[in-house]
């Protein structure tokens, strides 16, 4: 009895080592299995890596290309935008001046025109005989024309200069009263000062011609003491 209960416990043992053995087996096949699998996926990850870093290497290069574009993009509108703005910086200094010069000589300087025709239509209008000529509430425009700008327009002025160097002033400008209109016109010799002398001013209503200044008689001409 002894020995057929040790014999039973000898079989169950064996069985149950087999048993085991068979699931360590079991285990280990799963485990190779698995590592050869997940060494089968990775494989392939590695080649696409491999296969991506150039283009992951490209994508860089166009985006520091990109980046240098830009740049100079940004650049060129920063230069282009100073040269417009030099531009017109330049331009309005030199309007500026133009203007500034067109002031001071036309204006301001004694020789200028509108202080030269303010002198003539003071001595016009300070003789009684054309204020008797062309009646009250009289008016100075440059032209006799219909329209008020070309009535506003300043008077016609001309300028040269002779073999000798002097510069002549001519004037012409319009007096209009309540009774008729006259044509004033006037020269004017430079003087070694700068300044500038009538030298004649006549008024001309078409029916009365008033001298203010009379023009000099031009000189005869002289041949062995006779003139002629």
């Amino acid at each position: 009895m002894f020995l057929e209960v040790l014999v039973r416990s000898k079989v169950r043992l064996s069985t149950r080592t087999s048993a085991l053995s068979a699931t360590r087996r079991m285990i280990v096949s799963r485990r190779c299995y698995a590592t050869h699998r997940s060494t089968a996926h990775e494989q392939p990850t590695e080649s696409t890596a491999g296969s991506e870093n150039p283009k992951v290497g490209l994508s860089s290069s166009e985006s520091r290309g990109a980046r240098l574009i830009a740049r100079t993009a940004r650049a060129a509108a920063r230069g282009t935008s100073y040269l417009f703005y030099t531009m017109i910086v330049a331009g309005g200094l030199g309007l500026t001046g133009l203007v500034v010069y067109y002031f001071t000589t036309t204006v301001l300087a004694p020789g200028g025109d509108i202080p030269l025709q303010s002198r003539a239509a003071e001595k016009v209008l300070a003789d009684s005989r054309v204020r008797a000529a062309v009646g009250e509430n009289i008016v100075v425009h440059g032209s006799d024309g219909g329209s008020r700008w070309t009535r506003n327009r300043p008077a016609s002025i001309t300028r040269g200069i002779d073999r000798d160097g002097v510069e002549h002033v001519w004037l012409q400008f319009i007096v209009e009263g309540s009774l008729a209109e006259a044509v004033v016109t006037a020269e004017l010799l430079q003087q070694a000062d700068g300044g500038y002398n009538f030298r004649y001013l006549v008024a001309d209503t078409g029916k009365q011609r008033v001298i203010l200044i009379e023009p000099p008689k031009p000189t005869k001409r002289s041949f062995l003491g006779i003139r002629f």
